[in-house]
């Protein structure tokens, strides 16, 4: 998300800035079709894997018209769903665009081959070509999750159901335990912002399915979810803030409180990136909770955050110095307008206004009012606005239990230095916190070279041993009985 809209990767704003989703269900008509010379039929599914990391599906439907209506996946990015606009096909060339995230695909027919073979142009050129799906996606080297596929189970799991934190909501997740009776110190996982499922999918990476091996093989039992109105959870996703996964968090440590297998004196919490928002708030006003672990999880006021992380991986995209800086500055008034805004309609009042004056000082890049149009709209969000207004500080300080929080030297999206500064500050008081800066890792917790987003794909590990080594050995030692 940013003012200069320079995305370094498909579905970067998409991402982060929500509310662009739809369904495959949902699909408009949006094409048109040269039907003298379309020899194939588009309907159906279609695969490719972008710049060789990243796995999309063009979803296409035929109506009775003969129009084609079509929607973008990007399977390693949360399934996320965008909307194609507009698409032209015949039987010798296709052509789409995605405004969303300011996109767009142009290929050939290879009758050899039976694939779109083209390029998808966003900020970069970038080759793509797309084949009729034959049920299976392309797999992604992923040497961690394949090597917990093949081997034999060390620890029980099962699948569970339990009421989430609003009347009627039913969550579904995964209980692992290790072999034997119990009861077990007890960690429940909370995912970081966009619809995700109990494995926190990032990227082609399974990275709560990693961390919930290594802590089974640990000696610990994990619960982990599937977001409100996400997979198997009912709810409705889209209207959801961070109060509301907050409730979610919370009614899973009543749930676990309920099973005899789990020791109820060792339950603790482990978020990643919002869900580092969401742990502390559960800790603060459950005594039940024993210990919490932060991952990338904020400590500085999400108007202030959000300008920082564009600004960074911007910088780290390729795009001008001075231009980042102008991008940040326009983000800052923004986000803080919107940070202070009453309601709905002055959240959307004042930045309009900000936006124009940007545009008439020259300080926007790319179609203004198309940008205006998708920026604003998805900063208006009810989760957006929320996020944006959110200051961690004051429920961090309440925090008694022990703490541990991590973040990688190379996060651009929850940055380091200023994010750990601001949490040693916050947690003072607190006498059993540790805090460490792991040197070379990302958002992700993985080895990178600049941190940006567009390695996450890249990168064939899921998490480094290094932080796998610090959390297994922390909450070991912190997960103790209050008998």
């Amino acid at each position: 998300m940013s003012v200069s809209f320079k995305i370094p990767f498909i579905l970067v704003f998409a991402l982060h800035l929500g509310g662009v989703q739809t369904s495959a269900a949902e699909l408009t008509q949006n094409t048109k079709v040269d039907a003298a010379s379309v020899s194939q039929n588009m309907a159906g599914d279609w695969v490719g894997t972008l710049a060789g990391t990243l796995r999309l599906i063009l979803h296409v439907k035929k109506a009775p018209s003969g129009e084609y209506a079509s929607v973008l996946e990007s399977v390693d990015q949360g399934h996320v769903m965008i909307p194609v606009d507009s698409m032209n096909v015949t039987s010798e060339h296709l052509d789409f665009t995605v405004s969303a995230v300011h996109g767009s695909f142009d290929a050939t027919w290879n009758a050899e081959t039976k694939a779109w073979v083209g390029t998808w142009k966003q900020d970069q050129a970038m080759p793509l070509t797309l084949v009729r799906s034959n049920g299976i996606i392309p797999k992604l080297s992923r040497p961690q999750e394949d090597a917990i596929d093949a081997a034999p189970s060390a620890y029980e799991q099962q699948t569970v159901t339990f009421d989430g934190g609003s009347a009627g909501l039913k969550l579904a997740g995964t209980f692992s335990t290790p072999k034997g009776a119990g009861p077990f110190p007890t960690i429940i996982f909370i995912a970081g912002s966009g619809p995700h499922t109990r494995e926190e999918v990032v990227a082609g990476h399974r990275i709560f399915y990693v961390l919930a091996d290594y802590l089974n093989k640990r000696g610990f039992a994990v619960l982990r979810y599937d977001k409100r109105g996400v997979a198997q959870s009912s709810g409705d996703y889209k209207s959801a803030t961070s109060a509301e996964f907050i409730s979610d968090a919370a009614a899973a440590v009543r749930y676990l409180l309920s099973r005899a297998d789990v020791d109820p004196q060792r339950i603790g919490l482990l978020g990643h990136s919002e869900g580092g928002l969401i742990a502390p708030v559960v800790a603060a006003h459950d005594p039940q909770v024993s210990f919490i672990v932060l991952l990338a999880g904020p400590a500085i006021p999400g108007d202030k955050l959000l300008a920082e992380q564009i600004y960074l991986i911007e910088k780290a995209s390729g795009v001008p110095v001075e231009r980042a800086v102008i991008s940040r500055e326009v983000n800052e008034e923004l986000f803080k307008a919107i940070a202070e805004s009453k309601n709905e309609s002055e959240a959307k009042l004042m930045p309009a206004t900000i936006f124009d004056k940007a545009v008439e000082e020259h300080k926007i890049f790319g179609n203004a009012e198309q940008i205006k149009s998708t920026a604003l709209s998805g900063l208006t969000t009810p989760w957006m606005r929320y996020f944006l207004s959110y200051d961690p500080v004051p429920v961090l300080r309440q925090i008694k239990v022990p703490v541990l929080a991590l973040n990688g030297s190379l996060d651009l999206q929850v940055p380091a230095k200023s994010n750990l500064a601001a949490m040693r500050l916050a947690l003072s008081e607190n006498k059993e916190v540790t805090i460490k800066e792991l040197p070379h890792l990302n958002h992700l917790f993985q080895a990178a070279n600049t941190g940006a987003p567009a390695e996450y794909a890249q990168i064939e590990e899921t998490i480094n041993s290094a932080a796998l080594n610090v959390i297994g050995e922390w909450v070991s030692d912190h997960a103790k009985s209050k008998r």
